[in-house]
């Protein structure tokens, strides 16, 4: 906050305010004094008017918060509930390793409390977070090193894969780990690089940056990146070297006030010189989506103000014609209209200035609302029910809106009205 900022801010209120003023003193102004003083002032109520039109851009705006909330919403829930190839029901906690040397003995001593499900080592998790991203390339043996293509690497050790539930599709998982890999556990992008099957896979050597070694398993396709961009190729190595990062699996989250404490003075015991610090899986992932969060949160509270201004817009209108039309509404009634014939005849016009604005809005919500979905290697597609349900909601808005003041004036008496001066 600072002097910039608040006079922007100020600056813009005043002109709201003046632009607000302008055209209801125009109309002021050009009454003539003797007619207006004979309450004979006529106003237009048909047409496009300047009233109609601020109505349909209001609802205009507002289908558009509408819409574009449950489309960003419907895309959040997809990412929150898509199969991303790899287990994520249990919670996971990660923590970050000094030396590997002592890791068994961390293992062993954490297995002793019954909360604790399963551990596991390695560079990271499935989805790599961007500090534990470790890039390579790849080729086969008898390929030139320009032909190379790009891949992902992981550390990890025997229990990675049944630790993530991983589907293995051909071959065995790693039998050991050393200090040096000697083995790949590759993912089916790696294998269609070749034009490989999964069983041709097995016992083919490739050659990746670190060095050469045989592929032994081919796991079916996880998300090793974010939903915003495509499944890469991804190689796991059984070498030690990369085992830095120590996942576990807890049977539930009922008492992890037990089981926190335990994991750190575990951790300290070991590891004394470390600086202790983890994550759950689930704040890993969800960090990938934090923007789109954001994106979701804004866009239900315009949807919200919105809406409030539009009621707001349709009301003052409403009253207006209410008032309007006051003698029209006694001799509808003295010749026999129902309330429900009077709540209609003033229901229809807003109506209509609603699908209006519907008409407007559609395309205008759909060409973005895809634009910003093409962001998003995997998404959702646009689907009719999200711009029906944009009118349907808006219309429900429009009939709470105006019901009651058009009862009120359907269900008045008759001869106040058409007394009426």
């Amino acid at each position: 906050m600072d002097w910039t900022t608040l006079g922007f801010t100020l600056l813009i209120g005043i002109g709201i305010i003046l632009l607000a003023c302008l055209y209801p003193a125009i109309v002021m102004a050009s009454y003539r004094p003797v007619e207006a003083l004979k309450n004979k002032v006529i106003t237009s109520t048909g047409g496009l008017t300047l009233r109609r039109s601020l109505i349909v851009v209001q609802f205009l705006i507002v289908q558009l918060f509408i819409i574009g909330t449950l489309v960003v919403g419907a895309q959040m829930n997809f990412l929150e509930h898509t199969d991303i190839g790899f287990s994520k029901t249990d919670p996971v906690l990660i923590t970050n390793m000094n030396e590997f040397d002592r890791s068994e003995v961390f293992r062993q001593k954490l297995l002793e409390n019954p909360g604790i499900k399963e551990i596991s080592f390695s560079s990271s998790g499935p989805m790599s977070d961007y500090n534990h991203h470790y890039g390579t390339s790849f080729r086969l043996p008898d390929q030139r090193e320009e032909d190379a293509k790009e891949a992902e690497e992981k550390g990890v050790d025997m229990n990675f894969i049944s630790f993530y539930e991983l589907e293995l599709l051909a071959g065995r998982n790693f039998s050991s780990v050393h200090e040096t890999f000697n083995e790949f556990i590759v993912n089916e992008q790696v294998i269609k690089a070749f034009n490989w099957k999964p069983e041709e896979a097995i016992g083919q050597k490739v050659i990746i940056n670190e060095g050469e070694a045989t592929i032994v398993g081919v796991v079916r396709d996880f998300h090793n990146n974010s939903l915003k961009d495509e499944i890469t190729p991804c190689f796991l190595l059984n070498s030690t070297a990369w085992l830095d990062r120590c996942n576990i699996k807890l049977h539930d989250d009922r008492n992890l006030s037990e089981i926190l404490p335990f994991i750190e003075s575990t951790w300290k015991e070991i590891y004394p010189e470390g600086i202790y610090n983890y994550t759950f899986m689930d704040d890993v992932l969800a960090k990938n989506y934090a923007l789109e969060q954001l994106i979701f949160n804004g866009f239900t509270t315009f949807s919200i103000l919105t809406i409030v201004i539009g009621c707001l817009g349709l009301y003052g209108l409403l009253s207006f014609v209410t008032i309007r039309k006051t003698k029209e509404v006694g001799i509808r009634k003295v010749l026999g209209a129902s309330v429900l014939q009077i709540v209609s005849m003033f229901g229809r016009e807003f109506f209509v200035l609603v699908i209006v604005a519907f008409v407007f809005a559609a395309p205008i919500c759909y060409y973005y609302m895809d634009q910003w979905l093409s962001v998003f290697a995997y998404h959702i597609d646009l689907s009719l029910w999200m711009f029906v349900s944009g009118i349907v909601i808006t219309l429900c808005i429009t009939l709470f809106t105006i019901g009651y003041q058009s009862i009120k004036a359907a269900i008045a008496n008759p001869v106040d009205a058409l007394r009426n001066e």
